[in-house]
């Protein structure tokens, strides 16, 4: 299926402007931390540009395996509130940071939240992700769709039932349970086309290339095409340079825009340069300054979400008919 997106203009691939609300932009957290410890380590950022968007903010599905008070301290997160991730691994011991593990699962469950998100909260303008969720913002919009094989599944549900203490496992099933809950199972086509059909830009903060293969090959053959702002710092020791050009050289060419800041792991403060930087993006994306070179790449992330979302439903279908 192709979808036809937003614009008025197909020759320039411009989007019309919005002059009726301010920007809406998605919020995906990195590593242990969740939702609301994200929305308080952002705060200067909401502030400086609470003239020109609102905030929403998403909790990963998974669960994440309480890390050590430097681990949580390093990943900006917060002791005392559980952290989560957008997906699990299955090649390390507990208490390893995902961004050296090789083989990940689990991110159809991420993906269907992300879509269930724009859905719930449309109209979204644009994506902010930091460090995995960064990372995760770049796999939705490369349209990545990584169902896993059910032996494969199976083994690894094994591990992680040996590895967590009884308890730990009872704990994220339940808060697993809570989530699918809260999400409808299925999705009017049109509904999902609509809400990705929004989005003008992503922010990418110390995003990195996944070490996972297949991860790594859905957003090199997705391309994003969405205008893009990747926001690097000098002293990252966590996520070097190099990994987040691999991963911003996935883009397609010609909306990718860098900045560097001088600090480490983390969401710079929004003031100086770093704020014109964002202030400007924004006030393209709500005039409708953003060129989209590369529509058919977008039209492959459309194509790709519509395709889950139609297995989703057979899926339900055909779970009802069994039953």
């Amino acid at each position: 299926m192709t979808v036809e997106l937003q614009a008025d203009d197909s020759a320039s691939g411009r989007a019309a402007p919005i002059e009726d609300r301010k920007l809406r932009i998605l919020c995906l957290h990195g590593y242990l931390q969740n939702a609301e410890v994200f929305r308080s380590r952002i705060g200067s950022l909401r502030k400086a540009l609470k003239s020109r968007a609102e905030f929403v903010f998403l909790d990963a599905p998974y669960l994440a395996e309480p890390g050590s008070d430097a681990a949580v301290a390093e990943s900006g997160g917060e002791r005392g509130s559980p952290g989560r991730s957008w997906w699990q691994w299955s090649d390390l011991d507990p208490g390893t940071r995902p961004s050296r593990a090789a083989q990940y699962r689990g991110w159809e469950a991420s993906r269907a939240a992300i879509q269930a998100a724009l859905v719930q909260h449309a109209p979204v303008d644009g994506l902010l992700g930091f460090s995995q969720g960064a990372t995760a913002a770049a796999l939705f919009l490369a349209g990545a769709s990584l169902p896993e094989e059910p032996a494969r599944g199976e083994q690894q549900q094994s591990q992680q039932t040996e590895q967590q203490p009884q308890q730990a496992q009872q704990t994220e099933q339940h808060a697993q349970q809570q989530h699918q809950q809260e999400q409808p199972a299925v999705y009017d086509a049109a509904a999902v086309a609509a809400a990705l059909a929004h989005l003008r830009f992503a922010v990418i903060i110390a995003g990195f290339m996944p070490r996972d293969a297949s991860y790594a090959a859905a957003l090199q053959s997705g391309a994003p095409s969405l205008p893009s702002l990747h926001v690097v710092g000098q002293k990252d020791a966590l996520v070097p340079e190099e990994r987040s050009a691999a991963l911003w050289g996935c883009f397609a060419a010609g909306g990718v825009h860098i900045y560097r800041h001088p600090g480490a792991h983390m969401v710079p403060t929004c003031s100086g340069e770093f704020k014109q930087e964002l202030q400007s993006l924004l006030d393209d994306a709500k005039a409708g300054r953003l060129a989209h070179k590369q529509q058919q790449a977008r039209r492959q992330c459309v194509d790709g979400t519509l395709a889950a979302a139609a297995d989703e439903a057979a899926e339900a279908v055909a779970a009802l008919a069994v039953g």
